[in-house]
């Protein structure tokens, strides 16, 4: 048999389903030990199960007692061996190490006047989309995200506290739900958009030459790694360069395609405002998730302007390719562009 205190910490962990395979296998070992010490487990199993039947708040004491009086209710149908005084020492020190783990993680509890409440543990929280699927996230400060294909997003499992923070890879759009006393921080590689309450889009693909932000209603506040910082208002966006670090702003009103590529898709639209060929090529294979291969030699003026709804990419193809005279063929998610 092992130690007392390995037991009464083995039988802590035990119940709170942090133990290790091996102290699984020493608790269970030692139950067999006598009946007395298996229905003692079986007694902590039951408190332990029953533990979060009032998660308000409570006090350490109130919680001791409790369990104690929940152990005592069953004490008629003991073994008669089974002594009171052994039971009272080595329920409280088991309970004691029960109450070190469950106190911290699921109670407020009282020291006088003082109030300290203990966070829960953080976990991160990663959703992904690959290429050709758009995903709509809600996350658990009651905001809503649209992730855009092959893009990515991290973020906190209870995302509270002074700043709730997130981590975008790719596009999408937020509709943050307002929190003045929590502002809501997207970071994107050197940039931050720091928001209380809005919907805005944020675009930031590792591939593309700028990070743009566009902000449909409220305001948002932009920052870069230099100190630069941009108050957008609604209907008005920024686009960062990549390679110089430089920045210009847009606006519904100077530039409505422009605006509403940036920040439309999540409704079905594919904008052209007259990316290059490159950029198109990208553009079709993440929207459609297909691989493009070109052959031949594109017109170097390709700069197509429009824009498509919910619509198939052969029908895209159809409009595009009487314009720029090339064919192509699409079969199993491959795309083949032929020029001549």
């Amino acid at each position: 048999m092992k130690k007392q205190e390995d037991i009464d910490l083995h039988l802590a962990n035990y119940l709170s389903g942090t133990a290790t395979e091996q102290q699984i296998k020493d608790i269970r070992e030692w139950a067999k030990e006598s009946q007395g010490l298996a229905f003692e487990l079986e007694i902590l199993e039951k408190l332990w199960r029953e533990r979060t039947a009032d998660p308000k708040t409570v006090s350490h004491d109130n919680v001791k007692s409790r369990l104690w009086a929940s152990y005592l209710q069953d004490e008629p149908i003991r073994e008669k061996n089974h002594t009171l005084p052994f039971a009272r020492h080595w329920f409280w020190k088991v309970a004691a190490a029960i109450l070190i783990l469950i106190i911290p993680v699921n109670y407020v509890f009282f020291q006088g006047e003082t109030v300290q409440e203990q966070a829960p543990i953080s976990k991160q929280i990663v959703k992904e989309n690959p290429t050709g699927q758009k995903s709509q996230i809600h996350l658990p400060d009651g905001s809503s995200v649209w992730l855009n294909a092959e893009s990515s997003i991290v973020f906190d499992q209870h995302l509270f506290g002074s700043t709730r923070e997130v981590t975008l890879f790719g596009e999408a759009y937020f509709d943050v739900k307002r929190d003045t006393l929590s502002p809501f921080v997207v970071h994107i590689g050197d940039l931050s958009v720091a928001v209380l309450g809005t919907e805005f889009n944020v675009s930031a693909y590792n591939e593309d030459s700028e990070i743009t932000i566009a902000l449909v209603h409220g305001s948002v506040k932009v920052n870069n790694d230099r100190g630069q910082a941009v108050l957008l208002a609604q209907g008005e966006g920024v686009a960062f360069s990549k390679e110089d670090n430089n920045y210009h702003t847009f606006s519904i009103l100077e530039d409505e395609m422009y605006y509403h590529r940036v920040a439309q898709w999540k409704s079905g639209i594919l904008a052209f405002n007259g990316q290059d060929f490159e950029q198109f090529i990208i553009e079709i294979g993440r929207w459609y998730g297909v691989e493009v291969e070109v052959m031949g030699n594109p017109p170097p003026n390709w700069n197509i302007r429009a824009s498509f709804k919910n619509e198939y990419l052969n029908n895209i193809l159809d409009a595009i390719s009487f314009n720029k005279e090339f064919k192509y063929e699409l079969t199993n998610k491959k795309l083949k562009m032929m020029f001549n």
